[in-house]
């Protein structure tokens, strides 16, 4: 073949590869007539840019520009493309012919794919858009309007996590209602004071001393929740005023969080359970065959339930809405991955195993204290963890709450990641990391 030909049929193939079969390809809405501007349209700006992340568009020519795209319909092939570029004539750049040299044919070529797979992407981010308004009141068990959001389960229990229409961004404060069935005299005498949930957290080393700041510079604590702990002077409070404790979670960080299931022993201090069968045995034991093959709410094992609260403040205990931040947390989901009520088997549920439940998550973008609306922003939270169990859910003991905290966006500017300091008697102490 003859390298005429050679060039015509990679022409072709380049051609045939990027090329859209109808004007439906393309946002037409984004484009131009090949012969006129839409009056009214924002027309597109590139402007120069110092540098970016891998693949960002940049321009390093020294200049900004304009640009509109004149559509060749109805096939839907861009047939030119204005430049307006500030304080010289415009230029207009048409398609080149199906004989123009290969390397005019190959750039507009590629111009055109890169058109089209923003279209592509810009579909893309519509459907799932559309698919989430659509899926997840259903799957996470949330109404809009003005009711209550609450569904009703077969026995009239419910469980809610109210807020207006999605596409107003107008998230009230969640509220839930627990599915509860009480206990017999006996298992109930059996369970309740005797067992309870406990977080643990990572507030001190392996040999029991706690970890404290240094001053002005905090330290990181252990393994678990929270990430670190800082001093600070309480709001409003006058420069001679004493620095008190805050631990800190950061919100680029990942939250180890761990639920313990203990036994309290006679004469001695609490230890941990060997299983939470120790407690789902007694229920079972309570109850005929026929009860129990109509158990079907958790009844039989030990689910958890994870959510955030205010710890401190008017309404102390009352849950955190995605309404108390200025700039909204995506979807009004404070965690990520994203939760959802209870009793939906959502990402904040988790099931406890031989006494011991664990999660791992972060919290969401924006749900740092930094962006909290003025009446919020002196509040600290505080991770709730109930027991699903309808047996235990109500009673006392199988509800437990973590320390209070803040969240902060980054924690570099209060504490270095590799520094941690004890109290070891009256000296604050650097030790290393665990």
């Amino acid at each position: 073949m003859s390298a005429k030909a050679t060039e015509a049929a990679e022409a072709a193939e380049a051609g045939q590869a990027f090329r859209a079969g109808s004007e439906d390809d393309f946002d037409s809405e984004s484009d131009t007539e090949a012969a006129e501007v839409q009056p009214g349209k924002k027309r597109r700006t590139l402007t120069t840019e110092g540098g970016g992340t891998h693949c960002a568009p940049l321009n390093d020519l020294g200049f900004k520009f304009r640009y509109d795209l004149g559509l060749d319909r109805p096939r839907g092939h861009v047939a030119k493309a204005t430049f307006h570029i500030d304080g010289m004539p415009s230029v207009v750049v048409q398609r080149p012919e199906p004989d123009a040299p290969l390397e005019a044919r190959l750039v507009w070529a590629l111009m055109e794919r890169s058109r089209y797979q923003c279209y592509q992407n810009k579909e893309m981010r519509s459907a799932i858009a559309q698919a989430h308004n659509l899926f997840s009141p259903l799957r996470l068990g949330i109404t809009s309007g003005a009711g209550n959001g609450a569904n009703a389960t077969e026995d009239g229990a419910r469980a809610s996590a109210t807020h207006a229409h999605e596409n107003d961004d107008e998230y009230t404060t969640p509220s839930f209602t627990w599915k509860v069935q009480k206990l017999g005299t006996h298992t109930h005498a059996a369970i309740v004071g005797k067992y309870f949930l406990q977080i643990e957290d990572g507030t001190k080393d392996a040999q029991g001393n706690l970890y404290v700041p240094n001053g002005k510079q905090g330290s990181m604590c252990g393994t678990k929740f929270p990430h670190a702990v800082i001093n600070v002077k309480p709001r409003g409070s006058n420069k001679d005023a004493d620095s008190v404790l805050q631990y800190v979670c950061g919100a680029c960080n990942n939250v180890k969080l761990v639920v313990r299931l203990m036994k309290r022993v006679p004469g001695k201090d609490p230890v941990p359970a060997n299983s939470e069968s120790e407690i789902l045995d007694l229920i079972k034991k309570a109850h005929l065959p026929h009860q129990r093959e109509a158990w079907f709410d958790n009844e039989d094992r030990m689910q958890l339930y994870m959510y955030l609260e205010f710890a401190d403040g008017p309404g102390v205990g009352t849950p955190v809405g995605a309404n108390v931040f200025k700039q909204l947390p995506a979807y009004g989901k404070l965690f990520s991955p994203a939760e959802g009520p209870p009793y939906t088997m959502g990402e904040s549920e988790f099931a406890m195993a031989h006494g011991t439940g664990t999660l791992t998550f972060n919290f969401a973008k924006h749900v740092a204290h930094a962006n909290m609306k003025k009446p919020y922003k002196n509040r600290a939270y505080r991770l709730v963890v109930k027991v699903l169990n309808p047996f235990l859910v109500d009673e006392e003991g199988f509800t437990a709450r973590s320390l209070p905290f803040v969240v902060k966006s980054v924690l570099h500017n209060d504490v270095r990641t590799d520094v941690r300091y004890i109290q070891r008697g009256d000296e604050v102490v650097r030790v290393p990391n665990p």
